[in-house]
């Protein structure tokens, strides 16, 4: 009895985990264009960090292009975790009860 609860159990968590990773690794339109607009970003920033000679050159339109990139990409990540989290929904809910619980990484006080 207690081979095949334990059994049983090991299947079930399994084949709930690769469900929940086919989910997650699904791709929208919105992350495709996310990842089109940032790879666009790269390639700004690739160009206008290095001058004329292919040497590495940091000036403000470096820096500006550095910084979409960054912003791109935490648009991407954004994109991404909200994939993962409508892919599993019960993980998403135990983090936010989790941030809940720990005020919110104590800036509660």
């Amino acid at each position: 009895m207690t081979f095949a609860f334990l059994n049983n159990t090991g299947f079930t968590s399994v084949n709930l985990s690769d469900t929940a990773n086919a989910r997650a690794e699904r791709s929208t339109p919105a992350l495709e264009e996310a990842k089109r607009n940032l790879e666009d970003a790269k390639r700004a920033r690739d160009n206008s960090c290095v001058d004329k000679n292919g040497k590495p050159a940091i000036g403000p339109v470096c820096t500006q292009n550095t910084n979409t990139v960054d912003e791109r990409q935490k648009r991407v990540d954004a994109i991404r975790d909200r994939i993962t989290a409508d892919a599993n929904p019960q993980s998403a809910k135990t983090a936010s009860l989790i941030r809940w619980a720990t005020c919110y990484s104590q800036r509660c006080r």
